[in-house]
C-alpha cells in the first residue's frame, strides 16, 4: 500500500496542488461556532458551554529554476487540520494534523499529528509536540510521543517521552540514529510568578537502528602513518551491496581526493594503501557506498601523515578517538538542572537562574571505563565509556523594572564538555557577562546594552578568544508628525595568539539613524521614511587586511494612497562600499563598488475589501551583476470563513559567466483555508 503522502504528491503534479498550511492564516485566531439555539429561544445549554473552532486548509507549490542547482522540491503539497473544542470554559482540546509530500523525503519526518488537551491547572500532549523546560535542558526539539504538565496549587509536575529523531544513514552532518528522549521536572510555584524546579532529560540513541551502515575501523583517529609505507584501511562493510568509494582528506574534511580509482573498490572491509605525500596533520579517510551515497562514514578524528615516523602520545590518541567529530555515532546524554524564577516587590525585581550538569557519551560503541572507583548506583543509571565527558553550565539574570527605568545584569557559563541533546542549538565553551539599562519617557527613550564573552574556559585551546559588544539607541519624537532614532554599536573580537598567523584583532563600528515623517491617514502621501547607516570593520593583524571594509548606505521610502482602495510604496536604496580584493598576482588592492536598489509595491482592494491584490517589483545592480525580483499575490474571501490565496514569485539574476552566475527562479503557490 502506498503512503498517503505519495497520493498527495501525484495530486500536486496533476493539479496545482491545493494548499494548506499558510502560517499567516494558521496564526489567525479562529472564529467560533456553536450549536444553534433551541426553538424555545435564547442560548441553549450546549451553546453556552460547548464551543467549536479551528481551521482546515491545503497548500500547493510549484517550483522551477534554471542556471543553478535546485533549492527545493519541484512540487510540494500540504494538508492541515486544526480543530479545537472548549467545554464549560474550563477544558479545551486542540488537534494538530499536518501531512506533507515533503515528509517522506526530508531527513527527519515533518508530517505531524498531535492532540493537546488543556485545563485550568494542566495540559497534555499526545503525538507530535514541542515544549520548553529550560534553555539548558529541553528546548526547541520536536518529539513524537506524549507529555503532561500539571500545576495544582503551588505544586508543579511535568513529564514527557518519545522519539526525537528517526534513523537516517549518512555522516555526522546529515545522518542520525533512532533517538529516544524522555524527561521530567518537579517543583513549586506558578509559571506566571515565582517558582523553583528540578529538571532532568535523558537521551539515548539506538545503535542497532542503522544496521547497513559502513563503519571505518582504521584509521579511526590519532594514528601516525609514514609516507611510502603500506597501511591497511579497514572498515566494517555492514550489509551494503556493491562497491565503495574511498577518499582521503588532508585538510580536516574540507576537500577529498579519491583513492584506488573512482568507485572501483570492492566492499570487502579492507584495502592496502601505499601512503603518499604530502604530509598532513589533519588527515581523514571517508568511505561511501556507490549504490547509495547517503551511506558513508569517516575517520573518528584526524590522523597524521608524516615523512619521519614517530609515536604520538597515547593520551592524544585516546582523546582524538574519543572526540569522533567527523562520523555518525550513536550518542547518549543525561542532563539535570535546578532552575528558578523569583518575582519580588510586585514584579519590580526578578531573578532568573539555572544550574545544570550533563553526562554525554559521543560513541556508545566505545570501550567501557574501569568502573572500580564509581559507585554501582551511578553505573546502573549511566554507563561511562572512553568517549564520555562530564561538565556543567549555569546562567543567572537579575532584572529591575520600574515605571520609567529598567536595568539588567546577567552571567552565563557553558563548559566546553557540556551537552544537552534535548536542546535544538547550544553554543558551549563560553562565558559571558552582560549589562543593560533603559530610560523611558513620553517623548523619548534611551537603551544601552553591553556584553563581554570569552572561550577556552579550561585552557584546552592554544589561545583564548574574547568578544566585546556595546550598543545603544535613542528614540525621540519631537512632534506627533516626526519620529527619529539614533543607533550605534561597537564590536570587537580578539585572541591572545602570539603570532600573526593565528592572531585575531577584529573590530566593527556601526552608526545609523532612522527618520520618519507622518502626514496622517487622510493624506495622499501618508509617510516618508529615510534611513542612513555607516559601518566600518577591520583587523589590526596585517595578515588579515582583506577583512577591512567600510560602507555607507541610505534608503528612502514612502507610503502613497491615491484612494481608499489603492496604495503605493516606492523605495530607493544605495550602498557605497570600500574593501580590499586580490589581483591576479594575489596582491591586495583597495576597491570600491556602488549598489543601487529600486522597488515599487502596489496594493488594490476591491469587492468590499474581499479581494486584495498586491504586486511588487524590485531591481538591484552592482558592477556587472543585476537582479530582478517580482511577485504577485492575490487573496479572495468567499465568506467570513473561507479564503483562497494565489502567489507567484520570480527571481532573475544576471551575473558573471559560469555555473550559478546567471539563473532564473520561479515559485507559484495556492492556499485554501476554511475557518470554523
Amino acid at each position: 500500500m502506498r503512503p498517503l503522502s505519495a497520493y498527495l504528491c501525484v495530486s500536486a503534479s496533476l493539479s496545482f496542488v491545493i494548499i494548506l498550511c499558510d502560517r499567516g492564516f494558521a496564526q489567525t485566531a479562529p472564529a467560533t461556532a456553536s450549536i444553534a439555539p433551541s426553538d424555545t429561544g435564547g442560548e441553549s445549554f450546549w451553546q453556552k458551554n460547548v464551543k467549536l473552532g479551528g481551521e482546515i486548509g491545503a497548500y500547493g507549490e510549484l517550483y522551477s529554476i534554471s542556471g543553478r542547482d535546485r533549492r527545493r522540491p519541484a512540487s510540494t503539497g500540504r494538508l492541515y487540520f486544526r480543530p479545537s473544542i472548549t467545554l464549560f470554559d474550563a477544558f479545551s482540546m486542540s488537534f494538530d494534523f499536518l501531512l506533507s509530500t515533503e515528509g517522506s523525503s526530508a531527513r527527519q519526518n515533518i508530517n505531524q499529528l498531535g492532540l493537546n488537551p488543556s485545563w485550568s491547572w494542566g495540559s497534555a500532549h499526545i503525538g507530535d509536540f514541542t515544549e520548553t523546560y529550560t534553555p539548558l535542558t529541553f528546548n526547541g526539539v520536536l518529539v513524537r510521543g506524549g507529555g503532561i504538565s500539571i500545576n495544582p496549587g503551588i505544586f508543579r509536575f511535568s513529564a514527557f517521552g518519545g522519539v526525537s529523531k528517526r534513523a537516517v544513514p549518512g555522516g555526522a552532518e546529515d545522518g542520525s540514529y533512532s533517538r529516544t528522549i524522555y524527561g521530567g521536572r518537579i517543583g513549586i510555584g506558578n509559571e506566571g510568578g515565582s517558582f523553583i524546579d528540578l529538571n532532568f532529560v535523558r537521551v539515548r540513541d539506538d545503535p542497532s537502528s542503522i544496521s547497513n551502515s559502513l563503519r571505518i575501523l582504521v584509521p579511526s583517529g590519532g594514528e601516525t602513518w609514514t609516507i611510502d609505507s603500506t597501511r591497511i584501511i579497514q572498515w566494517n562493510p555492514g550489509d551494503v551491496p556493491g562497491k565503495v568509494r574511498i577518499e582521503l582528506s588532508r585538510d580536516g574534511g574540507l576537500t577529498y581526493q579519491v583513492l584506488f580509482g573512482y568507485d572501483s573498490t570492492a566492499n570487502t572491509g579492507s584495502a592496502p594503501w601505499l601512503v603518499t605525500a604530502p604530509p598532513a596533520s589533519q588527515a581523514l579517510v571517508r568511505i561511501t557506498s556507490v549504490a547509495d551515497t547517503t551511506i558513508r562514514d569517516a575517520s573518528r578524528a584526524p590522523f597524521i601523515i608524516t615523512v619521519v615516523p614517530h609515536e604520538p602520545d597515547s593520551t592524544q590518541v585516546v582523546a582524538a578517538a574519543s572526540a569522533a567529530p567527523f562520523a555518525l555515532t550513536p550518542q547518549e546524554n543525561l542532563v539535570t538542572s535546578l532552575s528558578w524564577n523569583l518575582r519580588l516587590f510586585e514584579n519590580a525585581l526578578t531573578w532568573k537562574s539555572e544550574i545544570s550538569g550533563s553526562v554525554y557519551t559521543r560513541d556508545m560503541r566505545a570501550a567501557e571505563l574501569d568502573n572500580a572507583d564509581i559507585p554501582a548506583f551511578v553505573t546502573n543509571l549511566y554507563k561511562p565509556r572512553v568517549s564520555t565527558r562530564v561538565d556543567y553550565a549555569a546562567s543567572t539574570e537579575l532584572n529591575l523594572n520600574l515605571s520609567s527605568f529598567s536595568a539588567k545584569a546577567g552571567y552565563k557559563y557553558l563548559g566546553p564538555g557540556y551537552t544537552s541533546l534535548g536542546v535544538a542549538s547550544l553554543l558551549t565553551d563560553q562565558q559571558e557577562f552582560s549589562l543593560g539599562t533603559s530610560l523611558r519617557f513620553t517623548s523619548w527613550s534611551l537603551t544601552l546594552d553591553g556584553a563581554r564573552q570569552n572561550d577556552n574556559l579550561i585552557n584546552q585551546k592554544l589561545y583564548t578568544t574574547t568578544r566585546n559588544r556595546a550598543s545603544g539607541s535613542l528614540n525621540v519624537r519631537p512632534v506627533n508628525e516626526w519620529s527619529m532614532t539614533l543607533l550605534g554599536s561597537y564590536l570587537t573580537m580578539e585572541n591572545d595568539a602570539s603570532n600573526d598567523t593565528m592572531r585575531v584583532a577584529f573590530s566593527n563600528l556601526m552608526l545609523g539613524t532612522n527618520q520618519m515623517v507622518m502626514f496622517g491617514p487622510q493624506a495622499v502621501v501618508q509617510t516618508i521614511a529615510l534611513s542612513y547607516m555607516y559601518q566600518t570593520s577591520g583587523d589590526d593583524n596585517p595578515l588579515r587586511k582583506s577583512s577591512s571594509n567600510s560602507s555607507n548606505s541610505a534608503n528612502l521610502s514612502a507610503i502613497v494612497s491615491p484612494g481608499s482602495t489603492f496604495g503605493l510604496t516606492p523605495s530607493l536604496g544605495i550602498v557605497s562600499s570600500t574593501f580590499y580584493a586580490p589581483d591576479s598576482a594575489m596582491v591586495l588592492h583597495e576597491k570600491s563598488t556602488t549598489t543601487t536598489t529600486y522597488a515599487l509595491a502596489a496594493q488594490y482592494r476591491a469587492l468590499e475589501n474581499k479581494l486584495v491584490t498586491s504586486l511588487s517589483f524590485g531591481a538591484s545592480a552592482v558592477e556587472s551583476s543585476k537582479s530582478y525580483q517580482s511577485s504577485l499575490t492575490s487573496s479572495y474571501q468567499f465568506t467570513t470563513a473561507d479564503v483562497v490565496s494565489l502567489s507567484v514569485r520570480a527571481m532573475n539574476f544576471r551575473g558573471a559567466s559560469g555555473p550559478g552566475g546567471t539563473y532564473d527562479e520561479y515559485v507559484a503557490s495556492l492556499t485554501v483555508t476554511h475557518r470554523f
